[in-house]
């Protein structure tokens, strides 16, 4: 069962408060961490020269309870897509990718990405993220080639061989 989840202001790019549901897969790994991991990094001590900063709402701590900041949570992030992934995939490649593939996959839902993303309009989630993208009219545009070369008409309407009249 798909669980609700909040994340604190503190923690999303826009510094604004962001409820979700969380898909049924992720939810053990998330409920294990809230649960197990989160209360044990708050328990421990902090490390040397790590001044104690108020927990409040955040949801990912390190030892100590401190809140991750944006850099530490980036390096996070930058670590573990590494060591699973065999590269680094940064925050704004994942943001990236939530534009883009509903841009192709589903492109009548687009404007979940921008709410997603915590766009206030459309306009921001398609400027740099979409209209970035030209993979799918070029694959649009090469498949429409092929089939009309297939039935034995040329790219410009005319015969094959035979150029427009």
């Amino acid at each position: 069962m798909a669980a609700e989840r909040s994340e604190g202001h503190d923690e999303t790019k826009t510094h604004q408060p962001y409820n979700t549901t969380l898909p049924e897969a992720l939810t053990p790994a998330f409920d294990r961490y809230l649960q197990t991991i989160r209360p044990l990094l708050m328990a421990a001590p902090l490390q040397p020269g790590t001044k104690p900063q108020p927990v409040g709402t955040n949801v990912w701590v390190n030892t100590g309870g401190a809140p991750y900041g944006a850099s530490g949570l980036q390096k996070l992030l930058e670590r573990h897509t590494k060591d699973r992934f065999g590269h680094v995939i940064n925050a704004h490649l994942f943001r990236d990718c939530v534009a883009s593939t509903m841009a192709n996959e589903a492109p009548q839902h687009i404007r979940y990405a921008a709410y997603l993303l915590g766009h206030k309009s459309l306009q921001v989630t398609e400027q740099p993220y979409i209209a970035a993208n030209q993979q799918g009219p070029v694959t649009a545009h090469a498949t429409l080639l092929k089939e009309l070369r297939s039935r034995g008409r040329a790219p410009d309407g005319g015969e094959p061989g035979r150029g427009s009249q």
